[in-house]
């Protein structure tokens, strides 16, 4: 019986709202008339006809109605959406007005809320600069590094060596190229100006172009110009042409490294930072840039000391690029490693950058969601009291003629206007906590020159207020509903529903859940740090002051009268020197056998180490000796080694008098504490020591043990090195407990932000329950004058509001224990000593909460029982 659905659709399109329900009504009805009579295909031949002929009158007075519309809408007459609009402007005009007759109202609740959505765009700020912001190079997505697998030795991720570069190059076809690079200290002399020691990336000639980078001025390194022989270019990042040459015209202009000369052929924009990720530490970028100049392919195989980075075509996935580099290293393990399960591992640039900070970054974010989930609590609570109180007013208004829709439209309008004030002013805070996490933030935090406060964070903030307002003015809908004209006139709307009042109290109580597992996450993070930074390092670092040197031709005889001049200034107990220091995680890998065992290798690190260093850095020698400038190339082969190799190469033997390698045997002359190279949580590889007489090296960390401020002696020591050599450059000069402060600063920024969120959330915590005991004293002000009135005493009254107020907090209490014991799990990773249900960290914050909460619902409670009978009875 349905007629033609395309005529029927036609015909509704064209019709205009006041015709459309009559004229389909009518042809239905006729059709289906017709259908009865004639059968359907005569009735629907009939239907499709009346609808031709009904569209053109259809269409025509649609346009007529138009068009009257238009002509009383230029006369002023508003329309529906007009009226609306007119309507919803004037709730927030009123909204104002209200802001501005209860200005302590106001400033609580913008309050409240701009510091909730502060700390919320700030803490988004770090983690989209660091872990969401794509990085500044072309098609970003399709850079990775290129690892070597050395799983076999226990390196799951290690550089490649030179000669697999080409390997790489020939043997894959969905990568565009692949460019080697290293990073390291050189020094810049000449120029008229003091020696300097910067940091050089030694790289392929296709760097750039695997970037999409191109030179500020100039131009940046073209092909062939890595090949031996080629000439020694250069390319200076923007900031050290700024701070060392001014600005000045350095294209084509020669420039001394290390003592040989390079010609300036580009300056990199400003903007431009490449890190490069090495696996022994942080993310380290460059001041200068040269291509290495040598034929990869010809690098003997052994050292693994090069970062790879590849460009994976346009269209290639990361899965299909990983599944061609397995089978590239499926066969480099057959030909060179003897199938020991040698593979390569592509990892995403931007996700190898950020690897170590991103579990912090999220946890941080997920916290300061806590407190703004704290603060909307608050401020919903706050505005539920005030509907509660406004009864009368929205009871005026609805006699006066105010629909219900109406009254809706004036709490959303509250809660909007609220929402985007709080956003503005919260904006305003971010920009200076943006500031402040900068500088909070540890030092090797990847990306962190380019975080700020950009449009994504701005949009948050503006999301969150206005989100959060609209939630806090829908809390007051049960208020809206329970609304009755005659109660609601009759006395100010003498007690409160039942409803809201549930509301107020899950509210609270969903504060004191969130506080308390945020204080527990705190403390954990705190007992965690305060447990690692008096871990044993293996070393003393209090009074202990380091600098490096490096110099392009190593010898140990420069060294030796170095540490005798150091040694014999008056504040110098003892002077000594080794290739990395403790917490500087530069040291070298390689792996060893005992002659009692040759088949089982053993990965460590491997120092040289000068006379006098272990004294310095007070690493006890546990056995033997130390080494000695006798200890040079004319004697026969010696090592120490810590307690960690010794215990492992030769198990319950005394490892004095042993040998290591085969080639050149070295003796065991001294067993030595185990140092923590890396960080202070981390179990580092066994270390070996080898004499810096014997093996000389270029690259060398001094260590000076003073009686008095080790800081005083920066001076002492640069004075010394520039009248030995005046080329030498002096950098990194430290104290070791500055040394040990800065391994500690990643630990420290999460624990000190955690920790600061959670003080914020036990004081909105508090808060929120005062607030609500003292609405609920108000609005009980009869019936606790009618309870007294009767003969209770105001102890009764006093443990009843007391009793009231911590049901609420208790229960709480039991749902953040919970929720703590679930969030120490995710914590795990990051504690130090520490169980993720330790009884401690949850108990402290417990009990820190209900005493506080306890204050909060005591200051109510005794108002409450201080009040006159007769004075509460004759004010209601």
């Amino acid at each position: 019986m349905r007629p033609p659905q395309f005529c029927r659709w036609m015909l509704k399109q064209t019709c205009c709202l006041h015709d459309r329900d009559y004229l389909l009504a009518d042809l239905e009805e006729e059709f289906a008339q017709r259908v009865h009579a004639d059968g359907r295909a005569r009735a629907a031949r009939w239907y499709r006809s009346q609808a031709l002929r009904s569209l053109w009158p259809c269409l025509k007075r649609r346009l007529q109605l138009r068009r009257t519309d238009l002509q009383a809408s230029r006369r002023g007459r508003p329309r529906f959406g007009g009226i609306m609009l007119t309507a919803f402007l004037s709730d927030v005009r009123l909204a104002l007005r209200n802001l501005k007759r209860y200005p302590g109202f106001a400033a609580a609740v913008l309050l409240t809320l701009s510091l909730g959505i502060a700390a919320n765009a700030s803490v988004f700020s770090v983690v989209h600069s660091v872990l969401l912001r794509p990085l500044p190079y072309r098609a970003p997505e399709q850079l990775v590094f290129v690892w070597d697998g050395l799983d076999w030795i226990g390196v799951p991720r290690a550089w490649v060596m030179p000669s697999e570069v080409q390997t790489l190059r020939e043997g894959t076809s969905l990568f565009e190229g692949f460019a080697a690079l290293q990073t390291g200290g050189v020094r810049l002399t000449g120029d008229g100006q003091e020696p300097q020691r910067v940091t050089v990336g030694v790289t392929s000639d296709n760097l750039f172009d695997l970037l999409g980078v191109e030179a500020h001025i100039g131009r940046t390194f073209q092909s062939g110009e890595d090949r031996p022989g080629a000439e020694n270019l250069v390319v200076l990042q923007y900031s050290l042409w700024q701070s060392r040459y001014g600005g000045a015209d350095m294209l084509g202009q020669p420039i001394d490294i290390d003592g040989e000369s390079y010609t300036v052929i580009g300056v990199l924009p400003s903007d431009f930072r490449f890190l490069v990720h090495s696996s022994l530490g942080a993310p380290s970028g460059a001041d200068l840039w040269v291509t290495h100049q040598r034929d990869l392919s010809q690098v003997p195989r052994g050292n693994h000391n090069m970062a790879v980075l590849g460009r994976m075509k346009d269209g290639v996935t990361l899965a299909q690029a990983r599944e061609e580099l397995r089978a590239l290293g499926r066969r480099a393990d057959e030909s060179y490693f003897g199938n020991q399960g040698f593979t390569y591992r592509a990892v995403p640039l931007h996700g190898d950058l950020v690897s170590g900070v991103r579990e912090s970054l999220w946890m941080l974010l997920a916290a300061v969601g806590f407190v703004l989930l704290i603060a909307a609590a608050n401020i919903a609570t706050l505005l539920l009291a005030r509907a509660q109180r406004r009864r009368r007013e929205f009871a005026v208004r609805q006699a006066l003629g105010a629909g219900r829709t109406r009254l809706l439209s004036q709490l959303l309008a509250e809660g909007l206007t609220l929402g985007l004030l709080g956003s503005v002013l919260g904006l305003l805070l971010a920009a200076a906590g943006v500031q402040l996490l900068v500088a909070l933030a540890p030092a090797d935090l990847p990306l962190r020159h380019s975080i700020s406060l950009d449009a994504p964070a701005g949009l948050l903030a503006l999301g969150l207020g206005l989100l959060t307002g609209l939630l806090c003015g829908l809390a007051a809908i049960p208020q809206w509903r329970s609304l009755q004209l005659v109660g609601g006139l009759s006395h100010a709307g003498r007690g409160s529903s039942a409803a809201p009042s549930r509301l107020r109290s899950l509210l609270v109580t969903a504060e004191v859940a969130l506080a308390v597992m945020l204080l527990a996450g705190a403390g954990l993070l705190l007992r965690s740090f305060q447990a690692l930074s008096v871990a044993d390092a293996g070393f003393r670092p209090a009074g202990i002051l380091t600098f490096s040197i490096e110099r392009p031709q190593p010898e140990h005889e420069f060294m030796r009268r170095l540490l005798e001049r150091l040694q014999a200034l008056p504040q110098v107990e003892s002077a000594g020197a080794v290739e990395s220091l403790p917490l500087r995680a530069n040291a070298n890998q390689t792996s060893v056998a005992s002659t009692d065992r040759p088949e089982e290798r053993i990965l460590i690190d491997i120092m040289r180490a000068a006379p006098g260093y272990f004294r310095t850095l007070g690493i006890e020698v546990l056995r033997g000796r130390d080494f000695t400038w006798r200890d040079d190339a004319e004697a026969a082969p010696v090592v120490i080694v810590d307690e960690s190799l010794a215990s492992r190469l030769w198990p319950g033997q005394d490892a004095l008098g042993k040998t290591l390698g085969s080639d050149n045997p070295a003796r065991v002359v001294g067993v030595v504490r185990h140092a923590r190279l890396y960080s202070l949580d981390r179990d580092d590889r066994p270390q070996l020591y080898l004499p810096l007489a014997q093996r000389p090296e270029e690259n060398m960390q001094v260590a000076l043990r003073s009686a008095g401020d080790p800081a005083l002696l920066s001076d002492s020591v640069r004075a010394i090195v520039s009248q030995m050599d005046a080329s030498q450059p002096v950098h990194s000069v430290a104290t070791m407990r500055s040394v040990l402060e800065r391994s500690l600063s990643e630990r420290r920024f999460a624990a000190t932000l955690l920790s600061a969120f959670a003080l914020a959330a036990l004081a909105l915590a508090a808060l929120g329950i005062y607030g609500v005991l003292s609405f609920l004293v108000g609005q009980r002000t009869r019936e606790i004058g009618l309870r007294m009135a009767l003969g209770s005493r105001r102890q009764g009254v006093l443990a009843l509001i007391l009793r009231q107020g911590l049901s609420m907090t208790v229960l709480g209490l039991v749902l953040g224990i919970v929720g703590s014991l679930l969030l120490g799990r995710l914590l795990a990773s990051h504690l130090y000593q520490v169980s993720p249900a330790d009884p401690w960290s949850i108990g402290a914050g417990t009990l820190l909460l209900l005493v506080v909460a306890a204050s909060a619902c005591l200051f109510p409670a005794l108002r409450a029982a201080s009040l006159n009978p007769v004075l509460a009875l004759r004010r209601e």
